[in-house]
């Protein structure tokens, strides 16, 4: 599935224009490759990536960018008006099922991350700090407790389905990383993939994000079938889409 925000976004190229959202102008990329319907994302550095099939027009990519410019103007306004970003620094604050908890830094061995209570603490030997082992120990454990997480999650959303009367084919194998623009994928072969950064979301968000790639076990595409899907097995499914806008990804 797309995601509201690209947690990792490297532009492929250089902005290609940009468009005026209230009093500034906003740069975008396009980003085309063998899919259907243009989308648009955000990234962490402020740019638009309009995702466009191959054949789509530049006045079509003009016109989708024209009237999303409120969302745009929205977007970069939640996105300024909310925390800090995590510097991975002694006091960091980082989301995990929506609660908050706080990063503290100890000197020693061995290297771990391990959560006590509302805090996430991180051991490392000296010199500290040292932001980069910090960070990938951070998401060692953010890969760690979706290993744990998921298949949890996973197999309630397929309680969910069942009570609605809907059959899913099986899921064949389940992979958790950290990815940069997407908070799961699933093939037509029944491979799930899911972003361990999803875990910062409340677990409302999170079965959403899991529901919508378990419907793509039965429905491929985003047509009007896949979302007849989501209606049946998760009614709320467009507010808890729309939750993921609060979901500020790890740098």
């Amino acid at each position: 599935m797309d995601a509201s925000f690209s947690p990792a976004f490297s532009p492929v190229s250089q902005p290609e224009g940009v468009v005026r959202c209230g009093a500034r102008d906003v740069p975008y990329v396009v980003v085309r490759s063998p899919r259907r319907t243009l989308a648009l994302h955000l990234s962490r550095a402020g740019v638009v990536e309009v995702r466009a099939p191959l054949r789509a027009s530049w006045s079509d990519i003009d016109a989708m960018l024209r009237r999303h410019v409120g969302w745009i103007e929205t977007t970069l306004a939640e996105r300024e008006a909310g925390p800090p970003a995590c510097t991975f620094a002694e006091g960091s604050s980082i989301a995990f099922l929506g609660e908050p908890l706080t990063l503290r830094i100890r000197a020693g061995l061995p290297r771990r991350a391990v959560r006590d209570g509302a805090a996430l603490v991180v051991t490392l030997p000296p010199p500290l700090p040292n932001v980069d082992a910090t960070r990938r120990l951070v998401y060692e454990w953010f890969a760690a407790r979706g290993l744990e997480q998921f298949p949890e999650r996973i197999a309630q959303c397929r309680r969910i389905a069942e009570d609605a009367g809907l059959a899913l084919p099986p899921v064949r194998s389940l992979t958790v990383r950290a990815m940069g623009s997407r908070w799961g994928s699933c093939s037509a072969t029944g491979h799930v993939t899911l972003n361990s950064m999803l875990l910062q979301a409340p677990p409302a968000t999170v079965d959403y994000v899991v529901m919508h790639e378990l419907c793509h076990l039965l429905e491929q595409n985003h047509s009007r079938r896949f979302y007849a899907l989501l209606d049946r097995t998760l009614p709320d499914w467009a507010a808890l889409r729309r939750s993921l806008r609060s979901v500020e990804p790890l740098p």
